[in-house]
């Protein structure tokens, strides 16, 4: 997993997991000791009981709440956006990424997808919308705005923000993007993207 890699290091402190379906990655964070807490959103009630059962004896919180209306985010030191963005309406995106900044003290971190990355961002949002039937959130729309864009977004709310391919050997166009507060250029981050 790309984010555990290159979050060595790091103290993500109390994180609010933004989407978190059946947080996997908030329960590969706290085990790992890169993070203290977290509030996890979903609107998925099944997903966060499993949640629930799955990080027993951790620091977890959870909220139900609908994400693609309900904007609201709790403060946290750092908060993450896993595959969340590009499953909504771009100015519903937009909104909770804004929610999201105004909410973390440090740090924002997106995955999202690049559906210009040639044969890989085709191949995704194919992907993704063939599934899309098939999965809980059957609604939800596969509409990636580029990660330049929500880049943009970061940085208009104080963010220094990186950008960086995490497909690895896979067919996927995934990009993290780590925003970053009081960390102007060309000083030393606590992320490695080599």
């Amino acid at each position: 997993m790309a984010l555990l890699g290159l979050a060595r290091g790091t103290d993500f402190g109390r994180m609010v997991d933004i989407g978190c379906g059946r947080g996997q990655i908030t329960v590969a964070l706290l085990e790992a000791g890169l993070a203290r807490s977290c509030i996890a959103l979903d609107w998925a009630k099944p997903s966060l009981a499993d949640l629930r059962a799955a990080g027993q004896g951790l620091a977890i919180e959870t909220v139900a709440r609908d994400l693609s209306c309900d904007f609201r985010v709790p403060a946290g030191d750092t908060a993450l956006l896993i595959d969340v963005l590009y499953t909504m309406d771009g100015g519903a995106a937009l909104k909770l990424l804004n929610a999201a900044a105004d909410a973390a003290r440090t740090r924002v971190v997106v995955r999202s997808m690049d559906a210009a990355a040639g044969w890989r961002g085709r191949f995704a949002v194919t992907l993704e919308r063939l599934a899309r039937p098939f999965w809980p959130h059957a609604g939800a729309r596969v509409d990636p705005l580029p990660p330049a864009a929500l880049a943009a977004a970061l940085e208009r709310r104080g963010f220094h923000t990186r950008m960086m391919p995490c497909w690895g050997d896979t067919p996927f166009a995934n990009v993290l993007i780590i925003a970053e507060r009081g960390q102007p250029e060309g000083t030393a981050q606590p992320w490695s993207l080599a």
